[in-house]
């Protein structure tokens, strides 16, 4: 529990057998410097204020029973020494990692193919949801490439759908779309799993079997040649321009930028061609490039269409955008909220 006294032990400066004391400061952290370095995010980590230097990794934080309830792993620092902010993997999670490697000398992770976003205040409101809560879904890869055959995933195969709400795995209730993809990637390849989803204004159950998370396998959207770049769409100088002072965007048609191509990338929205510095669009995430294909769930395919939706939304509502951000594929698609000014 938060603020039980713990026991950090290990060998710092080859110092063997060093006990270190302090208190859980928090259970289920996400260390985002430590998902970086791993490209992942499949676990929450026990934080604790306990020293852990350099040669502390590895080593065991026990409670003062002598349970081992999580092994020391990194600290937070701004100057490479010990700031008070340490990190353990749970005990549960290192179980977990040991018990795959002595059966089958891999650690596998469940996978979907499906990427999400979190759901925030303006979205539960958009989309009728009684809280903020669960996995918004943003991308859904119908084929993946694993271990050189293309086979279809199992999000396509159990029917979720693009603005699907994932509330519940394997009945116990998501929070948000980390805690999800954390509960996927610890479920053994195989489960057959219900997710409880939420999609126009009502609940209801699927069942997923989960696979075994490709590698280095990209799905198999990524090897199209039809893939854009982040340069693929640039404006043009004789590209009509319209602005939306109220909440920072400028923009153009999309059909300027991409003439023809247009129909080959199977794209359609508004080109944002500008953000203004400081403006919300700005604050909330939305960069120049970004192709918008609606607001508040409604489909635009013109600036004209774009600036009548927006008029429809009185100051301090919210206004949710369902964005295409050219180079990310094969996740291009994400939700960005933000309330109007």
């Amino acid at each position: 529990r938060v603020g039980e006294w713990v026991l950090a032990i290990g060998s710092p400066f080859n110092l063997s057998q060093t006990v270190t004391a302090g208190i859980i400061s928090a259970k289920d952290r996400e260390s985002v410097e430590l998902n970086k370095r791993s490209g992942r995010g499949f676990q929450y980590f026990l934080q604790t204020d306990a020293a852990i230097n350099p040669g502390k990794s590895g080593g065991p934080l026990i409670n003062l029973t002598g349970e081992v309830i999580g092994i020391n792993t990194a600290i937070a620092t701004s100057t490479g020494d010990y700031n008070g902010v340490g990190f353990a993997l749970p005990a549960r999670e290192a179980l977990n990692v040991y018990t795959q490697l002595v059966k089958q000398g891999v650690v596998t992770r469940g996978f979907l193919g499906v990427t999400t976003d979190p759901v925030t205040s303006q979205i539960a409101n958009i989309y009728n949801l009684p809280a903020p809560r669960g996995a918004l879904v943003s991308n859904i890869n119908d084929m993946v490439s694993v271990n050189g055959s293309t086979v279809a995933s199992p999000a396509a195969q159990a029917g979720l759908k693009l603005n699907d709400i994932i509330l519940s795995f394997r009945g116990e209730l998501i929070r948000d779309d980390k805690d999800l993809m954390r509960r996927i990637g610890s479920t053994p390849v195989g489960t057959v799993a219900p997710l409880r989803v939420w999609r126009n204004n009502a609940e209801l159950t699927l069942n997923v079997t989960v696979a075994r998370r490709p590698g280095t396998e990209l799905p198999t959207t990524t090897l199209s040649s039809n893939a854009l770049t982040p340069n693929a769409l640039q404006p043009r100088a004789s590209a009509p321009m319209g602005v939306t002072q109220s909440v920072g965007i400028g923009f153009a048609e999309l059909a300027s930028q991409l003439g023809v191509s247009k129909m080959v990338y199977q794209i359609a929205g508004v080109y944002v061609a500008q953000v203004a510095p400081g403006s919300v669009a700005d604050d909330a995430g939305l960069r120049a490039g970004d192709v918008i294909e609606a607001i508040n769930r409604k489909t635009v395919l013109t600036r004209d269409e774009f600036k009548r939706a927006l008029a429809l939304v009185s100051t301090g509502q919210p206004v949710v955008l369902q964005v295409y951000r050219p180079g990310t594929e094969p996740t291009p698609r994400m939700f960005i909220s933000f309330d109007k000014p």
